[in-house]
């Protein structure tokens, strides 16, 4: 899964992603342990990657680093998962 995320991102998005995230308040070590634990989630653009982030942190109460440490999270459908669950709760 490592491989493949690696290659369907290149070094200018993976930069890019890395930068969006920092926004939210990660640290390198953060962004580089959600990525080693799902690397899938960089395959979302960056403005899918700071839709969910701001959802998550902002609206639901997660700290950054719960979601670092949850990566899964960023890979789930905003308008099909993240946005009706949280409507529910």
């Amino acid at each position: 899964m490592f491989l493949w995320a690696l290659c369907l991102v290149s070094e200018a998005k993976f930069s890019a992603k890395l930068q969006v995230m920092k926004s939210f308040g990660w640290s390198d070590a953060e962004f580089f342990a959600a990525f080693r634990k799902d690397p899938i989630f960089l395959t979302n653009s960056e403005e899918m990657l700071s839709a969910k982030m701001t959802l998550l942190v902002k609206k639901v109460g997660f700290e950054p680093v719960e979601v670092a440490f949850r990566p899964k999270l960023l890979t789930y459908s905003l308008e099909k998962r993240l946005m009706p669950r949280h409507q529910v709760m």
